[in-house]
């Protein structure tokens, strides 16, 4: 799931914080997985008796949930899987001992021409600025043979509330901050994510070198029952965390996180059972290549 997004500090991501939303992160490389193409008569694997294994690199592996997806859907594939936080890697060689992991950043990683059949890349591509995402993602295409699957997915949430929330609070211009909180100074400079490309960008850019490309969207609705709380807990997994990481001192990282929860507090209205809904949109893209 990273590729270098942590914070400015260089703080490591933590594969524990992440998969205690597991099943909720995991539900989309299913959907994802499972709209793989079976191109050139390749696929599945259980029909391939005596032959080369398929290939597959999961790509920005994470703690190694996405792997396993792609070990119980495409049995017997040689798979291996990279990932740019050393303990995400270190989660994922533990929980899938015969599957080779390693550190590599996507903006630089190089596969070697024809070595997979498969790239699936979740929840990933959303950390690389917009005037280098679709370049990484073309260079990648290119190191796949003919008949070659790329697959992944990115979450499309930054007009979510509770993104909106991160950078209204981050600015002091959240209900009941100010301008003067002591994070501001530092969270006003940090650069927000990029958004998302459009179906349309995606397509123009991958159809010259491919037989097919699929483009959708699907949202989400997970249920969180320990309100504005478990949404702040969602978010430390992923899009919170370098916000947090880049103040300088766990006081001033308490008061952020805690002006957060209370905005959240305002804008997610509880359920009869007190549970909130977080809305999650995620844009899904497979691509033959030629």
């Amino acid at each position: 799931m990273s590729t270098s997004k942590d914070g400015k500090d260089g703080t490591d991501w933590s594969a524990d914080q992440y998969l205690k939303f597991h099943d909720e992160r995991t539900r989309a490389v299913h959907d994802l997985v499972h709209r793989v193409p079976l191109p050139g008569g390749r696929f599945p694997l259980s029909d391939k008796k005596g032959d080369t294994p398929l290939r597959i690199i999961d790509l920005g592996c994470g703690p190694g949930n996405s792997t396993a997806v792609l070990a119980d859907r495409f049995p017997g594939a040689q798979l291996s899987g990279v990932d740019s936080s050393p303990n995400m890697i270190a989660k994922a060689r533990a929980t899938l001992p015969g599957v080779a992991f390693g550190l590599a950043d996507l903006r630089t990683y190089a596969p070697a021409p024809g070595a997979a059949d498969l790239l699936l890349a979740n929840a990933v591509f959303q950390w690389l600025s917009l005037a280098e995402r679709l370049p990484t993602v073309l260079r990648l295409f290119a190191a796949l043979p003919p008949g070659g699957v790329f697959a992944y997915q990115v979450p499309d949430n930054k007009s979510e509330p509770t993104h909106q929330a991160m950078r209204e609070v981050a600015r002091g211009e959240a209900p009941g901050t100010s301008p003067s909180d002591p994070w501001v100074a530092t969270l006003r400079e940090l650069h927000d994510r990029d958004p998302i490309e459009t179906p349309e960008q995606i397509y123009d850019a991958l159809i010259p070198h491919s037989q097919s490309v699929d483009v959708w969207h699907a949202v989400y609705n997970h249920v969180l029952v320990g309100g504005p709380k478990d949404i702040v807990e969602w978010m430390r997994g992923t899009g919170l965390q370098p916000w947090v990481n880049a103040l300088p001192d766990e006081v001033t990282k308490q008061a952020f996180v805690a002006a957060y929860e209370r905005r959240l507090g305002e804008l997610y209205e509880r359920r009869v059972d007190n549970s909130v809904i977080i809305r999650y949109p995620r844009l899904f893209v497979v691509a033959v290549k030629k």
